[in-house]
């Protein structure tokens, strides 16, 4: 032990001196750090935590180290995973410990297995209201932020949000599941209109549609509600979402998974699904999360033994900033339910104009900034209490210092009842534990485990569309991407064409994607 070691402890040691030969079997220095907090890294995260930094910096890096300690721990949490870039998803599963692997959900719409995820899908023992309020108000606002302010009337809003909470009630009420199929049935079978009614009891909802019909003719109700169904033309115009989103029960049960610690990781590149497509599926996952944590009980509340679980949202500002209200009950409440949440994007100026996006990266306790944007120093410099003076002497973390840091350099920054910390490391890429081969048996495991095979699936919606919609469906990869303002473009794969007849059934393609 060295001189100065020795030197700090040997008070403590003389005033343990008379606990010797009296019984006692040693000591310790527990009283000198009795008042100190240990840090627990995952009640920690669960105060929520902001990645940021430019491309190449080392986001993915920390984040996928993180997700490994996370995962380790012996209290085995759980964890959702988005990856809009098809890459660190692979690098996951590779880092997951050996006594996790069955916990693995592998969510990709393209895989030869279809995991079904059903956004419609009622949890029970919630609050139904309150939770179908949720599920409805999210999915109408993901639909309008695709259309833009011109795509989307307030009229169409009505119709669709009133026909899924309809749906949703109907589906509590008779314990028969719905999917978004049964939007547009809902529009255009009276039968099946009919049945549903007879379930309503929410007064609201059951005035609109009975003025509705009373107040116009056939006809006229018929041309409006074809309006609302074709805004659903566009989130089901792909078979890869058609045939994820439509399965009644899929394997990917939200409540379930945050209840049993799954680890969930979604795949969703832009090709082929395209950039719709994503942002669609990456916004409802992000949704329908929040909402399972929200309705768990809270820690203080019986909740004491929840299991932690974290969402780890990358490229969060493309698809979230639909989600205004989930976003900023989620940051404020998720933590008394043990869910955390990891914001990992490139820079404040992503989140201009979204001031509950830029309000909810302000709110996350733990902090890693790499380098950062030229746009985004002056900021950041602010943010860390850098004084003139500092500025002058160059000292602290100034916006050249930050805006100049090297590739997996990083300011860890962390508020805890004592204060804010701060501390810069270098962060390393977490060794792999199984092989490329390895990693590719575990997600065959995984999406037979979770999965049904495709050509099953597409069997079924071919008998939901003949039996319920009147039409065909032909199970055909139709690619759909739509910039705002430049109306519509379809792009047909190579290996099939395109059948129409189930389109210009319950989805007329007469009109433009922008009318309202």
């Amino acid at each position: 032990m060295d001189p100065l070691t020795i030197s700090l402890l040997s008070p403590l040691v003389s005033a343990a001196k008379p606990l010797i030969g009296s019984g006692a079997i040693g000591y310790t220095l527990y009283r000198l750090f009795q008042n100190q907090t240990p840090y627990d890294h995952l009640k920690q995260y669960v105060r929520h935590v902001h990645i940021m930094g430019i491309n190449g910096s080392g986001k993915t890096t920390k984040a996928l180290e993180i997700a490994r300690s996370i995962l380790s721990d012996v209290r085995r949490p759980g964890l959702l995973w988005i990856d809009t870039h098809g890459e660190s998803s692979w690098d996951l599963v590779k880092l997951v410990p050996e006594n996790r692997w069955q916990d693995v959900i592998w969510f990709d719409p393209q895989a030869d297995r279809v995991v079904g995820f059903n956004p419609l899908q009622m949890p029970s023992g919630a609050d139904a209201e309150a939770v179908q309020s949720l599920i409805t108000g999210d999915l109408v606002d993901l639909l309008s932020d695709l259309y833009g302010a011109k795509g989307w009337g307030e009229n169409i809003e009505e119709y669709i949000m009133n026909a899924t909470l309809a749906l949703l009630e109907y589906s509590q009420q008779t314990q028969t599941p719905v999917t978004l199929l049964d939007v547009p049935r809902f529009m255009l079978d009276s039968q099946f209109y009919r049945t549903v009614m007879d379930h309503i009891d929410n007064v609201v909802v059951r005035d609109m549609w009975e003025d509705f019909f009373k107040n116009r003719t056939e006809n006229a109700a018929q041309k409006e509600l074809d309006r609302a169904k074709r805004k659903l033309r566009k989130p089901l115009a792909s078979s890869f979402v058609l045939e994820t989103l439509c399965q009644p029960e899929g394997g990917l049960i939200p409540e379930k998974a945050i209840e049993e610690g799954k680890i969930v990781i979604a795949r969703l590149t832009r090709n082929p699904l395209g950039s719709v497509n994503q942002r669609l599926l990456a916004g409802m996952l992000t949704s329908r999360f929040i909402q399972a944590g929200l309705s768990r009980k809270p820690e203080r509340q019986g909740g004491e033994n929840n299991k932690f679980f974290y969402l780890f949202l990358d490229e969060f500002q493309s698809y979230m900033k639909a989600l205004g209200d989930s976003v900023e009950e989620g940051l404020a409440q998720l933590r008394k339910y043990r869910v955390g949440i990891f914001l990992i994007h490139q820079g404040l100026f992503q989140l201009e104009g979204k001031p509950f996006l830029r309000a909810a990266v302000d709110q996350t306790a733990t902090k890693f900034l790499f380098t950062v944007d030229t746009k985004d120093g002056g900021t950041i410099e602010k943010y860390l209490g850098v004084t003139p003076e500092q500025k002058k002497n160059k000292q602290g973390y100034t916006a050249a210092r930050m805006t100049g840091f090297p590739q997996l350099r990083t300011l860890h920054v962390w508020s805890t009842p004592q204060g804010r910390h701060m501390k810069e490391q270098t962060v390393e890429y977490p060794k792999p534990i199984r092989t490329d081969e390895e990693a590719r048996q575990l997600v065959e495991w995984s999406i037979t485990q979770y999965g049904e095979e495709r050509w099953k699936v597409k069997e079924y919606l071919r008998t939901v569309f003949q039996k319920d919609l009147k039409t065909n469906y032909d199970g055909v990869i139709i690619d759909v991407d739509v910039k705002e303002g430049k109306g519509e473009s379809q792009i047909e794969t190579e290996r099939e064409r395109p059948a129409d007849t189930w389109i210009t059934g319950p989805f007329p393609l007469h009109g433009d994607l922008t009318d309202s």
